[in-house]
C-alpha cells in the first residue's frame, strides 16, 4: 500500500521542527487555526491511492506549541484518512513498532508513540512524543 509507507517519515522529519520550516518545505497550508486546546495548527490536504479504497483524500494536521505562531514546534501530527484503511496501518505498526496496547505502538528508534481510532468511516491517527 503506498500511503502506509509516506505516514512515519513524514510524521517523524517533522515533529518538532517549527511552523515556518514545515511551511516553507511543503507550501502554504490547506487549512489554519487554533485548536480546542489553544494550539496553533497546520493542515494538508493530500489525494493518495490505496489498494484498498482505490483513490483517496487524506488530512495531515500537525499542531504546535510555542509562544508565537511562526516559532511554535510541532507538537504532534495527526493523518485522517478512511477507516477501511486501519487495518493496513495495525499490520504495518505491528511489525515494525513495539505494541503498547490494541492500538497504540512505540518507535523506541524515534522516541514516539502511534495511536489509532476509527469512527465515523474515518481513521485517525496521531503521532507524539514519548
Amino acid at each position: 500500500m503506498i500511503i502506509i509507507s509516506l505516514l512515519p517519515a513524514f510524521v517523524i522529519a517533522q515533529y518538532r521542527v517549527p511552523m515556518k520550516a514545515i511551511i516553507d518545505t511543503y507550501g502554504t497550508p490547506d487549512k489554519t487555526g487554533i485548536a480546542d486546546e489553544s494550539m496553533y495548527y497546520i493542515g494538508y490536504e493530500n489525494q493518495e491511492y490505496s489498494e484498498c479504497s482505490g483513490k483517496i483524500v487524506s488530512y495531515y494536521i500537525g499542531y504546535f506549541i510555542g509562544n508565537s505562531a511562526i516559532n511554535e514546534l510541532c507538537d504532534y501530527w495527526c493523518w485522517i484518512l478512511p477507516a477501511c484503511e486501519a487495518n493496513g496501518f495495525v499490520k504495518m505498526f505491528n511489525e515494525n513498532y513495539v505494541q503498547q496496547s490494541t492500538y497504540s505502538w512505540i518507535n523506541h528508534e524515534n522516541n514516539t508513540i502511534f495511536s489509532m481510532t476509527t469512527s465515523y468511516g474515518f481513521c485517525k491517527i496521531i503521532c507524539e512524543s514519548l
